[in-house]
């Protein structure tokens, strides 16, 4: 039986080769998408996903309007985050971060350049990232505190175990001696979040004058 169909299919291809290749194409295109499709959604459903209690993290957005036009964008001003948490029972934690810098870090006779951001303290409680070395608690609770994660403690001491050592960061003509507080281990490729160190928020905030950036909260689990 199978055999027959298989003459009909050939007899079919060889009278109507146009159509077939058609056919044959757009079946393939469509199979081609919806495997692009599902490997996106995939990919966006397990976004953060090594993070404890997920469910509870909300990144606060604002409006802008510029004329008769509105924008979304997740730059708020830099006090935010304080007064939510002042103001709205509901926040247990709340944390602005900026976007990624790069900076030269300078440790001895080494120098490199690593990609990260300025936070406040509440960040690290928020999403509770595995450390690698130090006390989480402590972490960014001094102006000249620096966090790195392994890959950023490898890059500039050749190891992790580097808690209490100093390193010279230095932007442009500024210049500062810091101390690594914590080491935290390499996020996965599936974070939204792309460091290799972390810097205290104020120091920026004071530089920019609370310059817009990023803000993120977590209101308290309902007892419920």
């Amino acid at each position: 039986m199978s055999k027959n169909y298989f003459k009909i299919a050939l007899r079919g291809f060889a009278k109507h080769k146009l159509t077939f290749f058609i056919n044959l194409f757009g079946l393939s295109l469509g199979l081609w998408a919806a495997i692009l499709i599902g490997l996106w959604v995939n990919s966006e459903l397990n976004v953060n996903r090594e993070f404890k209690d997920l469910d509870q993290i909300y990144r606060v957005m604002e409006h802008q309007t510029y004329g008769v036009d509105v924008f979304t964008t997740n730059s708020t001003p830099g006090v935010l985050a304080e007064s939510m948490k002042e103001t709205l029972s509901e926040v247990e934690f709340a944390s602005t971060y900026t976007w990624s810098q790069t900076q030269l870090f300078i440790q001895k006779d080494k120098r490199i350049k690593l990609t990260g951001i300025y936070a406040m303290p509440d960040l690290l409680q928020i999403y509770q990232f595995d450390v690698a070395q130090g006390d989480l608690d402590r972490m960014l609770t001094a102006n000249n505190h620096v966090v790195l994660t392994e890959k950023g403690a490898i890059s500039l001491f050749g190891k992790t175990d580097v808690v209490g050592e100093d390193v010279e960061i230095r932007q442009g003509t500024d210049s500062k001696n810091f101390i690594v507080q914590g080491v935290l281990k390499d996020l996965k490729e599936s974070s939204s979040l792309k460091f290799d160190y972390i810097l205290p928020y104020a120091l920026f905030f004071r530089k920019m004058n609370g310059f817009l950036t990023g803000e993120i909260m977590v209101p308290v689990p309902s007892s419920n």
